[in-house]
């Protein structure tokens, strides 16, 4: 009997291990040959057929379906737990091989997109397999599921991209032993083909090895944006009122915020549409609008997404003037010439942002909240009510420094914003360096005579000590700047200078000027300390007259363009371009004081050369500047991280003498080098390390230059 009914436990077994086995699509094998029949034991086939299910990623909100009635709901995604290393649940094999602490098997992970390579980064950025290749499963059943995972994970990265015909299949290979990686042998694959016959492997009691998966991707055709509609939820508050101000209705399709029809139906492009929709609304009269709902159809006939969206509009709000909110530290008339609406127009958030970043360019504010009055006036009008948190008034501050031009340095600096409570700033500074010691004091008074316009006034002490000159010299100055649009501003000024000036073999000669030194800027570029697009171009005339050696009168002329062109990403690789060129009027350089000639070299002209060096010379090859001069200059800026980026940088120039400077391509010297960039909130601190290209005698093999800023 103990016979019998061990015999019988053990074919009930059997049974159940067959069972089971049909279950799950049979045990771990080698695939048996090379024909085309059969399907793999992991393959799970989509039910909806050749075409995936039509579900939009989780970032659109809402399932999109070809047919709302009869389309299954999409499947559910299960998240990973700390408990099982990413599968849910971990397999049978996974858990024995836990209990008997065996060894994990080793993998990589290999993307295929010949089609449409833009799958390949997003796709990565969420694969379980590649964020757990640190925590790597005991079985190939572990790693099957992980492959599965991201498979679903594939399908939502093809939907995001257009390619909602498209699908992903895996295939797990394992590799000989002692084979090169790419020489491998296929466990399992998701496409129901078996690959070379090579004799049976166990995955039960083979032990773990090195493997490979392979996502495939085969996207087919993009879909397009097909019918895109944007609604409201009460149509009557779209009603203007006809005795106010020019009235411009919001959106009424997603092409009225850059998404046409036809586009491809990118989910991120999409998402961004729907937000630019809200802040339509908000710029058109509406400042409480936000999106109500929306639904994305995907119609697998015509292969587009559709689009309906619905908001909530909110009343149609008309503006009026600005209303402070408890105490500000400023007076009215200030805040009042920031504003850049008009009262009695629609409400226009972006108007209202322009303000709010006003507030916070002046350095007064800490935060400003802005938002429209609970209730309309007798005017059918609602003031803009600002409340305002005061920034610290005073700033004192000191700094490290050092380059090649100069050696090692400090610099000190005080601040005090805010003195007479109408936004004006009062700043010393005082930089100290082996060859060169200044003390400087700066005052801007903003909203002098005119909302654009402010008053400046600078004095300073300098003394310097270079190969070029010796100087010792005191300026004063003030004068006005101005903002006609938010591109192009324009400065004029009333300088007078005065001091002692030792030229290379000339006695120490006293020397006074006075100039009106006038400038026009155009800048249009997306950041101030570190652009990735866009142009600027500075125009300089000044007229001087005064007494040197013998009376004198010169006009000093500047010219200066700059050019930032990403070509990867928005600031992944930035081409940056850079050519200026001077001269003074028909004059010889050495009957005018220093600070009015042309010097060229060092590190924000030309690197790889010293400090003023390039241009005519003495005979002792001491610097004498020059009456005219050409810098040209281009970096190739790379920014691999959000702080950490490196440069590659090509400068060439070159001082002349007279006036019609010859720009012989022989006569420029060319310097070249590579740079580090660390990202800071205040601007990139740069580390830049140049050689001189067509180098002189007498001229260093390097220069390293250091501080913050982007070289222009």
């Amino acid at each position: 009997m103990p016979h019998l009914f061990s015999r019988v436990c053990l074919l009930f077994l059997c049974c159940l291990f067959a069972a089971c086995g049909s279950q799950n699509g049979g045990l771990l094998r080698l695939d048996p040959g090379p024909d085309d029949t059969g399907p793999s034991p992991y393959v799970t086939e989509d039910p909806q057929g050749p075409i995936p299910e039509p579900s939009l990623p989780p970032d659109l909100l809402a399932a999109a379906r070809s047919s709302p009635d009869d389309t299954p709901a999409p499947r559910p995604t299960t998240e990973p737990t700390p408990q099982d290393d990413g599968e849910t649940p971990p397999s049978a094999q996974d858990r024995l091989a836990a209990e008997h602490d065996l060894p994990r098997l080793s993998y990589s992970v290999r993307v295929e997109s010949p089609e449409a390579p833009e799958l390949t980064d997003p796709f990565l950025a969420t694969s379980l397999l590649e964020q757990m290749r640190d925590k790597p499963p005991a079985t190939v059943m572990g790693l099957d599921q992980r492959m599965r995972k991201d498979l679903e994970k594939a399908q939502d990265v093809l939907h995001s991209f257009g390619y909602y015909a498209g699908k992903a299949k895996g295939k797990i290979v394992k590799r000989e032993p002692g084979s090169r990686p790419d020489t491998v042998k296929a466990v399992a694959t998701s496409d129901g083909k078996d690959k070379e016959p090579s004799g049976a492997i166990d995955a039960e009691t083979t032990p773990p090895n090195a493997y490979t998966v392979t996502i495939t991707f085969e996207p087919g055709i993009r879909y397009t944006v097909g019918k895109t509609r944007v609604s409201v939820t009460e149509p009557d508050l779209l009603r203007p009122d006809p005795t106010k101000g020019a009235y411009v209705p919001p959106a009424t399709s997603l092409a009225d915020v850059g998404v046409k029809d036809g586009d491809p139906a990118l989910a991120g492009k999409i998402l961004d549409a729907v937000s630019a929709v809200r802040e339509n609304f908000r710029d058109r009269g509406y400042p409480f609008a936000s999106i109500a709902s929306s639904r994305y159809i995907v119609d697998h006939g015509s292969q587009t997404l559709d689009a309906d969206i619905v908001v909530d509009s909110g009343p149609l709000v008309y503006m009026d003037g600005l209303v402070v909110k408890g105490e500000s530290p400023v007076k009215k008339r200030y805040l009042d010439a920031l504003v850049s609406w008009q009262p009695d127009q629609p409400w226009n958030q972006s108007r209202v942002e322009n303000f709010r970043n006003a507030l916070r360019q002046s350095g007064l504010f800490s935060a400003a909240q802005i938002n429209p009055a609970d209730e309309d006036d007798e005017n059918g009008q609602r003031a803009v009510v600002v409340e305002l948190t005061e920034a610290p008034p005073r700033t004192v501050g000191g700094a490290l420094k050092y380059d090649s031009d100069f050696g090692p340095g400090v610099q000190a600096y005080w601040e005090n914003r805010n003195i007479t409570g109408r936004g004006d700033k009062l700043r010393f500074e005082m930089p100290v360096w082996k060859e060169l010691q200044e003390f400087v004091g700066t005052y801007r008074l903003p909203v002098f005579l005119s909302k654009n316009q402010d008053f400046t006034a600078r004095a300073a002490y300098s003394n310097e000590d270079t190969d070029a000159y010796e100087l010792t010299s005191y300026i004063a100055a003030v004068g006005l700047e101005r903002r006609f649009t938010p591109r192009w501003t324009g400065a004029i000024e009333l300088h007078l200078e005065g001091g002692e000036l030792k030229d290379p073999d000339e006695s120490r000669t006293d020397y006074l000027l006075m100039g009106i030194p006038m400038s026009v800027r155009y800048d249009h570029t997306d950041s101030l300390l570190d652009a990735t697009k866009g142009i600027r171009l500075n125009v300089a005339v000044a007229p001087y007259t005064g007494e040197y050696h013998e009376d004198f009168t010169v006009v000093r002329s500047r010219f200066e363009a700059q050019a930032f062109v990403p070509v990867i990403g928005k600031d992944a690789l930035v081409l940056a371009l850079r050519g200026m060129y001077g001269m003074l009027s028909d004059t010889d350089a050495q009957d005018v004081p220093a600070s009015l000639r042309f010097y060229v070299g060092g590190g924000g002209s030309v690197r790889g050369y010293e400090y003023q060096s390039l241009g005519p010379r003495n005979s002792s090859r001491d610097p004498l500047g020059g009456a005219s001069a050409v810098e040209l200059s281009a970096e190739a800026r790379a920014r691999f991280t959000e702080t950490w980026g490196v440069v590659a940088f090509l400068d060439g120039g070159m001082a002349y003498a007279d006036a019609a400077a010859d720009f012989a391509e022989d006569d420029l010297r060319w310097g070249a080098g590579l740079g580090i960039r660390f990202y800071t909130a205040i601007g990139p601190i740069r580390l830049d390390f140049a050689v001189p290209l067509n180098k002189r005698d007498d001229d260093d093999n390097f220069q390293v230059y250091f501080s913050i800023g982007q070289s222009f």
